[in-house]
């Protein structure tokens, strides 16, 4: 039997009204006499998705399926249910279905193709996404899911023309406006982000995502009090969100004005009292003030691995040299291979003048070894020249204010992830290089060596620092070993310009003995230098104008 036309109507008008708990109740009262109505199972299945009641709603969709199993509409449906309820792999296999029976069905087409993006099947994304502009060319929609997916494939240049083409078609789909803004502050172009994020704001000012972008941009260009301006607006317009709390304590820190900070960090711990970056920010501003023990507090609640390295310089830091001792070799175990526990380790021994007790690299100034590509190649200029061409059609991104680079571009993703050509060359080079470098070094023990990795895997990226670009004083905590190769350099009176120094100092290391260790070196073309990732280097600033570009990489720990 089917339901009456009058008795269907009842329950649609009830459903456009929200109230899912009516038409279950009336619908689970029908559906004893109407169990083969499709409309009364899809009706009923809507209404439990409502509610949150997804493995009800899939239940209905199942019974609608088997009743008309060629309607495609049925299994776009369930696949909303099994997406709502999480279960993404269901969700797709459902949508793949709906389209295999309808072609031409759009909904179900964007539903896969949003499926796909969450599941991070962002190529196979793409090309339903296509598909979608296919069947309908203005679908401003497809055209920003299409972008986000070519961003995440690291395809900047199509993700761009596919947020211009979403803002083409839809002048106010400020959705598309905020990524195209993200993908251009990511580029360095600031004010460009700014045009778009403004443009944005005219359409729909009351956007708190669009206000908390355009803060982050204005933070980043150190416009703090705009930024800070920026922020605001979005936590009216949304104040339930702990970053934006969180950016805030931060901006107000870096001017330290540490009262403003603290008040909005602990703000964003009541907001989120899971998110731990927060507790490390608050123990950050606190070890700013020396109040060493409201920071170890801090640190200790964060409980990541670089809230325990900070918490060890907290102890330093008060003179609890036995504490930090204790400290260390009660999580030996945990931390013997963690790098910034190691440097501060190499760092603090040799201030107060013991041996270091941390087994990863005792001594690591030891450690540097200098090379070069000519020992390698013949005709070192012309495989530079060829590196600068093929870093050039290489995608690069500004590199943000508090990034241990300044003022210059970095490439994006690993540099040796497919590697082919010239940069397949240099992978070979540096394999061997580090290959040398450990047979330099094995007879010593000490956890870089001893535990050193069974296979040479490389993550690599490329700097072009411009006129007073540096970098500022840091190492590599996902490395074991790290390595810089110079390509290209900027003349300079000043032979300082541009060189590198190794110190066991990092920034904000309370400093006891001035007598500090440093190792610099001044680089030509060529010239290509391996050391321990535990180690601080930083660059001295090129006052010059001028490119100077390296390549840097890591040997990546098993």
């Amino acid at each position: 039997m089917i339901l009456s036309k009058e008795k269907l109507s009842t329950l649609h008008s009830l459903y456009s009204q929200r109230q899912f708990e009516q038409v279950i109740q009336q619908g689970d009262d029908l559906i004893k006499e109407f169990s083969q109505d499709n409309n009364l199972l899809n009706i009923l299945a809507a209404s439990n998705i409502g509610l949150g009641r997804f493995n009800i709603a899939i239940e209905h969709y199942k019974k609608a399926i088997d009743l008309k199993p060629m309607d495609a509409e049925a299994y776009n449906n369930i696949g909303v249910a099994y997406k709502e309820k999480g279960d993404i792999s269901r969700a797709i296999k459902n949508y793949q279905q709906a389209v295999n029976l309808n072609p031409s069905y759009v909904a179900a087409h964007i539903n896969l193709g949003t499926a796909l993006q969450e599941n991070h099947n962002y190529k196979t994304a793409i090309e339903v996404f296509k598909r979608v502009i296919e069947l309908t060319p203005d679908n401003e929609r497809a055209y920003n899911n299409l972008g986000a997916c070519y961003r995440a494939e690291n395809q900047r240049a199509a993700a761009k023309d596919s947020y211009q083409l979403a803002i083409k078609h839809s002048k106010d789909y400020t959705l598309a406006y905020n990524n195209l803004g993200v993908l251009l502050y990511e580029e360095g172009d600031f004010e460009g982000a700014i045009e778009i994020y403004n443009q944005a704001l005219q359409i729909n000012p009351n956007d708190p995502h669009i206000h908390a972008n355009l803060g982050k941009i204005l933070s980043t260009k150190n416009q703090s009090a705009e930024a800070i301006e920026s922020y605001q607006r979005a936590i009216k317009l949304k104040p339930d969100v702990a970053s934006w709390f969180y950016s805030l304590g931060v901006i107000y820190s870096e001017n330290e004005d540490t009262e403003s900070a603290l008040k909005y960090l602990h703000h964003a711990l009541k907001v989120d009292p899971n998110l731990s970056t927060i507790n490390h920010a608050i123990g950050l501003v606190y070890y700013q003030l020396k109040k060493y023990d409201d920071a170890l507090a801090a640190f200790d609640k964060s409980g990541s691995p670089s809230s325990y390295a900070q918490s060890l310089l907290c102890l330093y830091a008060q003179g609890k040299y036995n504490e930090f001792k204790e400290r260390i070799e009660s999580n030996l175990d945990k931390y013997k291979n963690n790098i910034e526990v190691a440097a501060i380790s190499a760092f603090t021994f040799n201030q107060i003048n013991e041996e270091n007790i941390h087994p990863f690299c005792k001594n690591p100034l030891d450690f540097i070894c200098f090379s070069e590509l000519g020992r390698h190649e013949e005709n070192t200029p012309l495989l530079i020249d060829n590196l600068l061409e093929e870093l050039k059609k290489m995608e690069v991104v500004w590199s943000q204010r508090k990034k241990s680079s300044h003022n210059g571009f970095h490439t994006t993703g690993n540099l040796f992830d497919n590697s082919h050509g010239v940069i397949l060359d240099l992978e070979k080079i540096i394999k061997n290089e580090i290959e040398i470098y450990y047979e330099k070094y094995k007879s010593n023990s000490c956890g870089f060596i001893n535990n050193w990795p069974e296979n040479i895997s490389l993550y690599g990226w490329s700097i072009r620092n411009l006129k007073d670009g540096f970098q500022r004083p840091h190492i590599h905590p996902t490395g074991w070993l790290s390595g810089v190769l110079y390509l290209q350099l900027v003349e300079s009176e000043n032979k300082d310009e541009g060189a590198i120094e190794w110190s066991l100092r990092g920034t904000n290391y309370v400093l006891i003995n001035e007598n500090i260790p440093k190792v610099r070196h001044h680089p030509k073309p060529g010239d290509l230098v391996l050391f321990p990732s535990s180690l601080y280097h930083y660059t001295i600033p090129i006052k010059n104008d001028g490119e100077r570009v390296i390549i840097s990489f890591d040997l990546l720990p098993n």
